[in-house]
């Protein structure tokens, strides 16, 4: 007990001054122990609050720089606060200070968050990143912080030392002993008994409030001291000593001032009580029973596979299949009544998408899914479902589905109907405290917790308008010049992934995406204004499954890195020397050209001229994805992947060619992690070789010439070897300052042949900024700014000018520019997962041709992801 006691005393200061102040009075009289219990909840009110006195640097500490991570984040504190505690009362911006002086401010803006947890319910009015820069700071300047308190406890509570006692900030003569008990000015007495007065009604009220039990209260980052103590640790008189080893304690006498007056302490803040909720996610197999369908497994009997993906104890995506003549694909949100546990009824009503046959590479019919039931948990493995499904349109007919399923996941969650500040001390989570130059958020994943499965959630709606351009004349693939004031896509895809074993994962992508477009097919345009439009949109809405992959980890040393959970990925450890093979269906671009600046139309900028390379034709179906597999090595601060992936069929078709020996995409990329001047960066080199039955353009116009120029020369006329193409890459990611990140990337192909799978470019420059908002008050919000430019080799060029199409362009004549698009976007963040996006973009020589534009497009995008 001693010694826990002890412990509290040495990380407490402003208790060990109550003290010191007691003892030294208790010569000038014995106050009632109303009275000493209001000095002492009076004391430990207010001590922490005490106003802050200039103090000498130390010499021998070195003074805190405007770049390090400790000024800056007590300059954050500062701002956000309002804590003034420097001792000029102005905090330096960009000068040195010393380490007692930064102590004062600290000190300062830790009272000050201390006052606005204790006086409001609201966990928001403080953030969680600064609770646990205060805790980290105070870890860091322990040592002055106790030096500090120690002289502010005693300067307050001592008015004046005499000539014949020690001083707080000296240490006692050894020729003459320091006098224990100094005898009181009346003046002190009289004003320490007012006080008393004063205060003596609120001590009435607060002993009626006091719980019978222990209580305790304690500041941040200092360990709590409970209330009910039967002996408490003092100074030795007339020191004053800060170390517990420095410490005695006092057994309790009937003739002590102390052990009179135990210490009284605030009540806590009644915690509300939160409601438990069950939360359980399973893999199950039954039957459908279904009526009244004509294409769709849902409307007759059929097997059913089924799941339940819980993403909170209230919120769940439910994906199943059926499977008879047909195949259908379910995809419902659910939302779940809360349950206690195991053996308890739980309904859930929901609403989705569903669609019949979604494997195959023909459009298939999709609608809305109206979805209600109920889950009966047996035990703790295995539980009962019974479920009501609706098809709302397209005749896909009603299905009842029963099932057993295996329960592969439970957590019980708690949800309260009110929020509470957290407990001083202490973060909403406990998380943990971050290194220097380091954030709250990865200090959080310091945590380092595998995960088994995740399941993501993301929607976007993009809406653009074109006004009309002018334009001297218009081909059968040139982009409209009339206004087009209606255009959007959209897009819902769910994320799913689980751990098989041992550092192997797969995943599986469900997507719907629908769209009106500013062209048919795209058409128009090099660069199309919205990356989510896929090359052959359509408006009714579909469902597909946009990836299904395995992913293995072999870790082969190294340090350990942590791989933060997201759509895709599972956080887990690994080494930052690894083997990854990946091997499915995906986007090529998942793994080739990604920097954390550009390459998401959800998310950054929407043209596509930002997606990637913009003359890498990578391989993809019409929606953008293909099957293939990718080995990739991490050594450290480099990595080097090498890929085959699948081409279509035909030039920019729907079905892929799953013959990897006779037609194929490979692709190499090398990178490299670096810091320059202080900023990371990446470098990225990717080259590309396509082997396919392809077009050339210059085999067009030869056998256009050999036939007498009659009409317009045409690729699809020559479409009939195989051939070859070339090309590579430079990406560059560079960032600028904690807000500020630059990217550049460029391309270029050998042009000989047709683009196979991508936009028709053959040389490509692209750079631009992100700029994060924290310099105007949002730092969630971005700022981005881009230009790029892509052009066209002399085959091309020719062919078009003499009236030739290509796959998006073709104005019948041509007057050569490169093609040039300038984009600015800003993300207003509405909550942490949904973001309202704005969007400008001028394009000039549209198709490559100077005779026609420039375009304007305005668009407005809605993103959501849990």
């Amino acid at each position: 007990m001693m010694s826990a006691i002890r412990g509290y005393f040495f990380t407490s200061p402003a208790i060990l001054a109550i003290f010191i102040t007691l003892n030294s009075s208790s010569q000038a009289a014995v106050p009632s122990q109303a009275d000493r219990q209001q000095q002492s909840w009076e004391q430990v009110a207010d001590a922490p609050s005490q106003p802050l006195t200039q103090v000498n640097s130390t010499s021998e500490s070195s003074d805190v720089k405007p770049t390090d991570w400790a000024f800056l984040a007590l300059q954050s504190l500062v701002k956000n606060y309002g804590c003034a505690g420097y001792p000029n009362a102005k905090f330096p911006g960009n000068q040195s200070i010393t380490r007692d002086e930064f102590a004062h401010a600290l000190n300062a803006c830790r009272n000050r968050v201390n006052e606005l947890l204790a006086t409001t319910a609201d966990s928001d009015v403080v953030k969680k990143e600064d609770l646990v820069n205060i805790k980290k700071l105070q870890q860091a300047f322990q040592v002055e912080l106790a030096k500090l308190w120690g002289h502010d406890a005693v300067a307050a509570n001592t008015p004046s030392v005499p000539a014949n006692q020690s001083s707080p900030t000296t240490k006692p003569s050894a020729d003459k002993p320091p006098e224990l008990n100094p005898k009181p000015d009346a003046n002190k007495k009289q004003v320490a008994e007012n006080s008393n007065a004063h205060f003596q009604s609120q001590v009435t009220k607060l002993a009626t409030q006091i719980p019978e039990k222990e209580t305790t209260v304690a500041p941040i980052g200092i360990k709590q001291l409970t209330a009910k103590t039967e002996t408490v640790a003092v100074p030795v008189p007339g020191t004053v000593e800060m170390s517990a080893d420095k410490l005695q304690p006092s057994s309790p006498t009937s003739d002590s001032p102390v052990s009179q007056a135990p210490a009284i302490v605030p009540p806590a803040t009644p915690t509300p009580a939160k409601k438990q909720k069950y939360k359980f996610s399973y893999l199950g197999i039954g039957v459908n029973f279904g009526s009244g369908g004509q294409t769709s497994a849902l409307g007759a009997t059929s097997f059913a596979a089924f799941s339940k993906f819980a993403l909170s104890p209230s919120f769940s995506i439910r994906p199943a299949l059926l499977v008879n003549q047909n195949q259908t694909v379910l995809l419902p949100i659910t939302y779940n009544f809360p349950i206690s546990g195991p053996g308890h009824i739980d309904p859930y009503i929901g609403l989705g998408m569903q669609s019949s046959s979604p494997f195959s590479s023909a459009f298939t019919k999709s609608d809305l899914l109206l979805t209600g039931g109920i889950d009966y948990p047996i035990n703790s493995h295995l539980a009962l479902t019974a479920g009501v499904n609706l098809g709302t349109f397209n005749s896909s007919g009603v299905g009842g589905l029963l099932g057993l399923a295996y329960i592969f996941n439970t957590a019980p969650g708690l949800e309260s109907s009110t929020t509470s500040a957290p407990e001083p001390g202490t973060t909403p989570d406990q998380a943990g405290v971050p290194e220097p130059g380091t954030t709250p958020d990865q200090a959080e994943k310091e945590h380092h917790i595998t995960e088994n499965w995740n399941a993501h959630v993301q929607g976007t709606f993009i809406y653009q308008d074109k006004p009309g351009f002018n334009a001297l004349y218009s081909g059968a693939n040139s982009l409209p010049n009339t206004p087009k004031h209606f255009t959007y896509s959209y897009s819902f895809t769910g994320f799913f992934g689980v751990r098989l074993w041992q550092s192997g994962e797969f995943y599986l992508d469900p997507e719907i995406s629908s769209g009106i477009t500013p062209s048919d097919n795209l058409i128009g345009l090099a660069f199309y204004p919205d990356g989510e439009d896929q090359k052959s949109a359509s408006l009714p809405p579909l469902l597909y499954m946009a990836r299904a992959f395995l992913r293995q980890t072999w870790n082969l040393g190294g340090n350990k890195t942590f791989v933060e959970s997201g759509q895709n990925q599972l956080a887990e450890d690994v080494s930052s020397q690894r083997l990854v093979l990946t091997v499915g269906k995906l986007a090529e671009t998942d793994l080739y050209g990604p920097n954390q600046y550009s390459g998401s139309p959800r998310t950054q900028f929407f043209n596509y001229a930002f997606l990637t390379y913009g003359a890498f034709d990578y391989a993809s179906n019409a929606r953008g994805y293909t099957v293939g597999a990718a080995l990739e090595y991490f050594l450290d601060k480099w990595t080097f992947r090498l890929g085959r992936f699948a081409l279509t069929t035909i030039s920019n078709g729907p079905t892929l060619d799953w013959n990897l020996l006779e037609h194929y995409n490979d692709a190499i990329e090398i990178e490299r992690s670096y810091v320059l001047a202080g900023q990371t960066g990446k470098l990225r080199i990717m080259g590309f070789h396509d082997h396919a039955v392809m077009a050339s353009f210059q085999d067009a116009l030869n056998q256009w010439q050999a036939n007498g120029e009659v009409g317009v020369p045409n690729i699809a006329n020559v479409r009939n070897k195989e051939q070859d193409q070339y090309g590579f890459g430079i990406g560059l990611e560079q960032s600028l300052g904690r807000d500020v990140g630059l990217f550049v990337f460029g391309s270029w192909n050998d042009g000989r042949t047709e683009n196979y799978s991508y936009i028709d470019a053959e040389r490509s420059l692209t750079t631009g900024l992100s700029i994060q908002g924290t310099g105007w008050g949002r730092p969630r919000d971005t700022l981005g700014l881009g230009y790029a430019m892509d052009g066209i080799g002399s085959s091309f060029r020719q062919y078009l000018a003499y009236g030739g199409l290509g796959t998006f362009v073709g104005d019948g004549n041509l007057n050569y520019h490169p093609e040039k698009v300038f984009e600015t976007y800003y993300n207003l963040s509405v909550t942490k997962s949904t973001t309202l996006g704005l969007d400008f973009q001028y394009l000039r020589d549209p198709g490559y041709n100077s005779d026609r534009g420039p375009v304007f497009f305005g668009g407005v995008r809605l993103h959501f992801e849990i």
